[in-house]
């Protein structure tokens, strides 16, 4: 998780991250909802649970974007 919590830091010193976020809990729920994601997939036997997963993150980590970063 540390990695992950490095380039969340990366995003915020970069301007590309609002500087308001919570790097350790926002690497906490990326984690858990990947593992959830993947354990969902092994027991249903398909890969969905992981793509509805990735989509979802994308839009949430999307609300956290710098102003300047925005297109």
């Amino acid at each position: 998780m540390d990695h992950l919590q490095e380039i969340i830091q990366d995003g915020i010193d970069s301007g590309e991250l609002r500087a308001d976020m919570e790097v350790v809990s926002l690497s906490s729920l990326i984690l858990a909802t990947m593992e959830g994601a993947i354990m969902a997939s092994k027991l249903a036997r398909d890969n969905s649970h992981i793509a509805y997963c990735k989509e979802h993150l994308h839009r949430y980590l999307l609300s956290y974007q710098a102003e300047r970063a925005k297109i």
